[in-house]
């Protein structure tokens, strides 16, 4: 007997839906309808996943289906995911948003500190106008018709319960930015394999002693500002800076930044590389600096840590916080010399911190946090 679908999971366009949906079905075959939006998505290749078209009467349409459901899980929630939950009015206790990042820290209503103040300066990084009268007005008829647009988006976060994250200051930033108290249900999305597409490390790499600065052209890293605070501390090494992709304007900026800071030794990365000549050009450093104040580039952290490089986050990241909850080994941006960048880890030191990893983000524990996501308790 093929089961009938009681959840409908929502996705962005997204190469790690096809991760989710392998394990949702490995562990709850056949009682979830995916779906993302749009006609054709390009990073999605799961022939489970159904797509919603983007016209109003679609979205209309489709947002009559949504009451059916057992549950509604949202991947990344964004202004087309709070129009169909609004439109349907779906219960709170039935919508559980899982939140990835940027559908957080990216959203217009985010209120704690990004960028700091030299990024913050640049004309290339965007930031959310403040409405005029006339956008107000025009925002207010939107949300008056039930059309999708800035006051509905809005009101959507305060109609969620549920928030899934590995890092318990997400939930925390977002229930201080929409004055909302989220239920907090711990989760991982992707085990530390699957993040690492299943990395071999035999043993310690031998590292080189650079230091890698970020993970891509992003303003979120706050390049500048890290330049600007802790390039006394770099002299003499070789500068990484990965810039593959991003804003062109912005990486540009980091690229005379970094230059007329740090001349011959600072080496921009700005060509993709497969993923085993990535991880060689990794092993060139010793010690990673990520200037973020929000939970962005967890991936790339997990490798460099598995790898065994020396990583340096501000205290404020929730990344810094969890991990180092759990009892894992990491420096503070906020309390940092020159001489900590000399002294790397030990062999212990690594093998201490992948060993958490392994725990915590096992194949096995992961299956663990989606039983506890479908064992939620979900409304009428």
């Amino acid at each position: 007997m093929i089961p009938v679908a009681e959840n409908l999971v929502f996705f962005p366009d997204s190469p790690f839906a096809d991760w989710i949906i392998d394990r949702c079905e490995k562990l709850f075959p056949g009682l979830n309808d995916y779906y993302t939006f749009g006609e054709n998505p390009k990073k999605i290749h799961s022939e489970k996943v159904k797509t919603i078209g983007l016209s109003e009467p679609s979205l209309k349409e489709f947002a009559n289906q949504l009451r059916k459901y057992k549950r509604v899980i949202i991947h990344y929630h964004h202004e087309l995911t709070a129009y169909l939950i609004e439109l349907a009015n779906i219960p709170s206790d039935r919508i559980i948003w899982m939140l990835w990042s940027g559908d957080l820290y990216n959203s217009p209503f985010y209120s704690r500190q990004v960028y700091l103040p030299l990024t913050y300066s640049l004309e290339s990084v965007f930031k959310f106008p403040e409405l005029t009268l006339f956008s107000r007005a025009k925002e207010g008829m939107k949300y008056i018709l039930k059309k999708p647009g800035y006051y509905l988006y809005k009101k959507s976060f305060r109609r969620l319960k549920y928030v899934g994250s590995f890092f318990p200051g997400d939930v925390s930033n977002a229930s201080q930015s929409f004055r909302k108290s989220y239920s907090h249900v711990f989760h991982g999305i992707l085990s530390v394999n699957e993040q690492l597409d299943h990395l071999d490390l035999e043993g310690i790499p031998q590292l080189g002693d650079g230091i890698l600065l970020g993970h891509a052209g992003v303003p979120e890293l706050n390049h500048l500002d890290i330049i600007d605070q802790f390039g006394q501390h770099f002299q003499n090494s070789e500068i990484i800076c990965p810039l593959a992709y991003g804003n062109p304007d912005y990486i540009q900026n980091v690229k005379d930044f970094g230059q007329k800071t740090f001349g011959e030794s600072f080496k921009p990365m700005e060509d993709y590389l497969p993923r085993n000549e990535y991880y060689q050009v990794l092993k060139q450093s010793s010690f990673a600096v990520f200037g973020s104040l929000i939970h962005q580039g967890f991936g790339n952290i997990m490798t460099l840590l598995q790898l065994g490089l020396k990583v340096f986050l501000f205290e404020q990241n929730p990344i810094y916080q969890q991990l180092k909850s759990m009892g894992m080994i990491l420096f503070s941006l906020d309390e940092v010399s020159k001489e900590d960048f000399q002294i790397k880890l030990s062999p212990d030191q690594i093998y201490h911190n992948r060993k958490i990893l392994a725990e915590v983000l096992s194949d096995e524990a992961v299956d663990g946090y989606y039983r506890s996501v479908y064992q939620l308790e979900a409304g009428a």
